[in-house]
């Protein structure tokens, strides 16, 4: 998981600086991602000591009108309008606008529905699920067990669809999760890290452990900076 993550934010990193800066400052560009990774692996009360980052190697000089003049003027956009650098922090900033206010407080009311008994665990899921993006590590099956009302979930993602139903019969899947409904709401909302919650016997796993970054994701899109994780 932390492999993953690491990749992630080597990949913001990279979109954000040219090479020159890679090339002449790696223990600046490795400090900015001990300091991300550690926002987040602090959570779950690790801490990355040490980032070393490999020689950087140019495998294509760039040329002086590569590929992204044309993807500009695609968007309506030219060189003079739009900078590479500007460009890549506009795409980069696409993946934040799914979290607007609206859609956090939808999310938000969903859960609480859900912690009411005024709506499924079913329902909310399909929810959340339906604001997210499909990603390769994502794909799987997921089986829910909620011990305290005796819910049992099945969670389905593949390449073309992201479903969540209830089931009464035993279902093969990459990870089974039993937990309380209280604690599906605290990681929905992003109040306790999932894999705090493995690690202190909240939550029990079978299965494929690496889905625990699946549902840290989900419950990224309803946490706002400032609010306490609970142990």
């Amino acid at each position: 998981m932390i492999r993953s993550l690491a990749r992630t934010i080597l990949l913001r990193l990279i979109i954000k600086k040219n090479i020159d800066q890679l090339v002449k400052d790696k223990q600046s560009a490795s400090l900015d991602v001990k300091k991300e990774i550690n926002g987040q692996v602090r959570k779950w009360g690790l801490d990355i000591r040490a980032v070393v980052l490999s020689d950087v190697k140019v495998l294509k000089s760039p040329v002086k009108e590569g590929g992204i003049p044309p993807l500009l003027a695609s968007l309506g956009h030219t060189t003079q309008t739009l900078s590479p650098a500007a460009f890549a922090k506009y795409i980069y900033s696409m993946e934040e606008e799914e979290e607007e206010t609206g859609n956090l407080i939808d999310i938000q009311d969903s859960i609480e529905e859900a912690e009411q008994g005024k709506t499924s665990w079913s329902v909310c899921l399909q929810n959340i699920l339906e604001t997210e993006k499909i990603e390769a590590e994502n794909i799987g099956t997921y089986t829910l067990i909620l011990s305290d009302v005796g819910t049992k979930l099945l969670m389905s993602i593949t390449d073309t669809s992201k479903t969540c139903c209830v089931v009464d019969k035993e279902v093969e899947s990459d990870v089974c999760l039993t937990l309380t409904s209280s604690d599906l709401a605290g990681i929905l909302k992003g109040s306790l890290p999932p894999l705090q919650a493995y690690l202190s016997n909240r939550i029990q796993i079978t299965g494929d452990v690496r889905k625990l970054m699946f549902l840290e994701k989900m419950g990224n899109k309803t946490h706002k900076p400032g609010q306490t994780f609970h142990i």
